[in-house]
């Protein structure tokens, strides 16, 4: 390469100006956008227009950057099929490209965005691309235990309980010093990363799965359920009654202690592996959790079955049997309870117990990272 001081400057300012270039040229000087220029893709169509005024953010579920279709955990129907728009702009797409997200989507109903990305790499295609190729045969939950993956048109995770297993997992570390520390990796763990040639990430290491040899590499992310293979936190996936009848945003198929506990495994298990350190989840605590998670998910869908019971007894004018045993009961409940409460407050007692220990697995507010937030990509 040749420097800085071998060029000819008294060259340059002998060459003509833009103003002399351009004189009696029917061509305007601006604007002219620059020339696209791709290394990693293939050529497709930018749309440059004259004159036109950046469009306003699309309110509706088309996302404007590559033409995907996007939703939301709490809308109602999961799309059936790709728009007219992406069909159109798929006609650019090289043939082997389309074959490899067509066999993909076939294969996975749901898959993960690192996945699809590191796959793509394997094949050497454009990996880059993926979320202009993708929305062929997949479109995007933003919210909810399914964000960050690519799921297969006319599938909804939501209605099947069996889609627990394409659920993703933060399986990100942090700083036990700040439980809400928004850096991931210690001090430590940054001094240890810069003596070794291990991969930062796993698209670096070229593997969406989630093991033993990741953990001792600290090699953390999002991972879907599928692809763990670690034995203390697959035990708890596994686990007995930790599974829901019901979907939920926050927590998918899974009970919510469940969810907990599995982080709290994640933020030790280098310490597991490395320095034997013992399981921090007290199994006891969290079966007493999901006894009472599970109560709680019963209320819950009895509460939505008799509203729907008042509902229809309102739209027909006649109140069921059911209505009115579960009224008279309720009003019985209700005064056991005053009579109790009222005879614990003369004699002074102390009536919850376990209350610490079931809220500890419970407690609503554990968002380390917001694990089921709106993906930011």
């Amino acid at each position: 390469m040749q420097s800085i001081a071998s060029v000819d400057l008294d060259a340059i300012k002998s060459l003509s100006t833009d103003e002399q270039m351009m004189a009696g040229s029917d061509v305007t000087r601006w604007p002219i956008p620059a020339p696209p220029i791709d290394v990693i893709g293939w050529p497709m169509p930018l749309g440059y227009k004259e004159e036109q005024a950046r469009p306003a953010r699309s309110t509706n579920n088309t996302n404007n950057l590559y033409q995907g279709i996007v939703m939301q955990f709490s809308d109602k129907d999961a799309p059936a099929g790709p728009t007219p728009q992406i069909l159109e702009g798929m006609k650019s797409v090289p043939t082997k490209i389309q074959d490899f997200v067509r066999a993909t989507m076939d294969k996975y109903q749901v898959i993960s965005r690192n996945a699809v990305d590191i796959m793509m790499k394997k094949e050497q295609l454009p990996y880059r691309r993926a979320n202009m190729v993708m929305p062929l045969c997949a479109y995007v939950m933003r919210t909810g235990p399914w964000r960050s993956c690519w799921i297969r048109y006319g599938y909804d995770p939501r209605t099947d309980p069996e889609s627990y297993k394409y659920q993703v997992l933060d399986m990100r570390t942090m700083d036990a010093k700040n439980s809400q520390s928004v850096h991931r990796r210690t001090k430590h763990d940054d001094e240890r990363q810069k003596g070794s040639d291990a991969p930062l990430n796993a698209l670096e290491a070229g593997s969406f799965l989630f093991d033993e040899e990741a953990v001792r590499h600290g090699r953390s992310g999002i991972y879907q359920v599928m692809h763990v293979t670690v034995p203390q936190i697959n035990y708890l996936i596994a686990y007995p009654n930790g599974r829901r009848r019901t979907i939920c945003e926050e927590s998918g198929w899974f009970h919510f202690p469940l969810v907990r506990a599995i982080r709290l495994v994640t933020n030790n298990l280098r310490k597991m592996l490395i320095e034997g350190k013992e399981n921090p989840v007290d199994m006891l605590k969290l079966k007493k959790a999901l006894v009472a998670s599970i109560k709680k998910e019963d209320e819950e869908v009895e509460e939505r079955g008799l509203l729907e019971e008042k509902m229809e007894s309102i739209s027909t004018g006649k109140q069921s049997e059911k209505l009115k045993n579960l009224r008279d009961t309720r009003v019985e409940e209700l005064m056991g309870d005053l009579a109790m409460a009222q005879g614990e407050e003369e004699q002074g007692g102390d009536a919850g117990s376990d209350a610490d220990e079931i809220n500890f697995y419970n407690d609503a507010t554990f968002d380390d990272f917001e694990i089921y937030g709106e993906d930011s990509d």
